[in-house]
Order: structure tokens, then sequence, then C-alpha cells
């Protein structure tokens, strides 16, 4: 496996690092293992599929604006 940091995302308060592995020799992205870890905790959450990441970003979206609503 071969791991590419992607890039840091902030949702709400909370930052998220994000990673991709790949099997050696596969360049595409619809064979690649997300994780996402949390930088404040060290939480890792590893996600197999390009939809199971784009379905992990808009719940932690929805929990941050709950959040956002309800901490005043």
């Amino acid at each position: 496996m071969t791991t590419k940091h992607t890039g840091i995302v902030q949702i709400g308060q909370r930052e998220f690092s994000l990673y991709e592995e790949l099997p050696l020799g596969e360049h595409r992205p619809d064979f690649c293992i997300w994780r996402v870890i949390e930088r404040r905790t060290g939480n890792e959450t590893v996600l197999a599929s390009v939809n199971a990441l784009e379905r992990w970003f808009i719940e932690q979206q929805a929990y941050a604006a709950m959040r956002a609503t309800h901490v005043r």
C-alpha cells in the first residue's frame, strides 16, 4: 500500500487529516481506502469508497451544524 496525505479539512471546530491508501501499482481512486484522522483526538475512521467518504463528510457537517445551533 502507498499512503498519501491529501489534505486537512475543518468541519465546525474540528480538523481532520485525510489520507488515501492505494495498493502498490494502482492509481485509480476507486481502488483506494480513505483514512480520516481527527487531529485533536487522533480518532481514526476508515472508509472503503469515495461514496462512503462523501457520506461521512455530510454526516459530520450535519453534526457540526446541529451543535452550533444547540451550544449557544
